[in-house]
């Protein structure tokens, strides 16, 4: 089983906490990652992301992350416990 890698990102100017899954086989400029059940991170509260949609996977290009980093353990118990719920 696939061990879940949840991490805290930056993605211009919003945080976001997201399972993240690379693609493999995409091309140079092409979306190269999947986020899974995204959250933005907002004044400490968790925020499904984008809004608008109910959509539990985006795909976007690493190339417009700056910045990637381990949550700390009180945020990803708040996005274990949000992302349950959703399910």
């Amino acid at each position: 089983m696939e061990e879940i890698v949840v991490r805290l990102l930056k993605l211009q100017d919003q945080w976001l906490l997201s399972e993240i899954e690379e693609v493999e086989e995409a091309q140079f400029g092409d979306p190269d990652c999947i986020l899974r059940h995204p959250r933005e991170v907002v004044d400490g509260e968790l925020k499904p992301w984008p809004p608008y949609t109910e959509d539990t996977e985006i795909v976007i290009r690493s190339s417009d992350v700056t910045v990637i980093a381990n949550a700390s353990k009180a945020l990803l118990a708040r996005y274990y416990d949000d992302t349950e719920d959703a399910e």
